[in-house]
């Protein structure tokens, strides 16, 4: 395409391209963009990490509530009291009897029911809560047996707890 111009005005030319001032602020755009789509995938990561972690925290945690239903209400030696008797190891699990033999216990990491260490779980943390709770109301703790015992499991990872889980079990057959 051709252009007549006349004595009074110069020639003018046609742009082939973009300005320095154009790109500069082109590249400042896409720079915002980019950290931002950065940030949003940082954190949509983050989150899928940590509902994975709560995840396994709760699978953890559910197992050994689900070791620990399995044992008696009451000691089969007798006894009333919470915690382990006489004859029972507090550092070795394969000897509690009952179900509040587990107060206090505390493991890291996680052990399968037979006291064998399950090393994909290294630091985690699996600790137990055995309670005397109210019948009417299993929220509530008690000093003494009502027939109602409250397992509390928590599962925590660096220090950081992930998951809860707990369960009643009664002396009700």
């Amino acid at each position: 395409m051709t252009r007549r111009t006349s004595p009074m005005h110069p020639v003018l030319m046609q742009r082939k391209g973009f300005s320095l001032l154009e790109c500069t602020v082109a590249s400042a755009v896409l720079a915002v963009v980019a950290a931002a789509g950065i940030k949003a995938g940082g954190a949509a990561g983050a989150t899928v990490f940590l509902s994975s972690q709560r995840s396994t925290a709760m699978s953890l945690a559910l197992s050994l509530v689900a070791e620990v239903e399995r044992l008696p209400y009451e000691d089969p030696q007798g006894g009333s009291s919470i915690g382990v008797n006489s004859g029972e190891n507090p550092a070795n699990k394969t000897t509690f009897d009952d179900v509040d033999d587990y107060h206090g216990w505390t493991e890291s990491p996680p052990q399968g029911p037979d006291g064998a260490i399950l090393t994909a779980f290294s630091g985690w943390t699996r600790t137990v809560q055995v309670q005397f709770v109210d019948p009417a109301n299993p929220a509530n703790a008690v000093a003494h047996s009502r027939g109602l015992k409250r397992i509390t499991v928590t599962v925590s990872r660096a220090g950081k707890p992930l998951a809860t889980a707990w369960s009643l079990r009664s002396l009700a057959p």
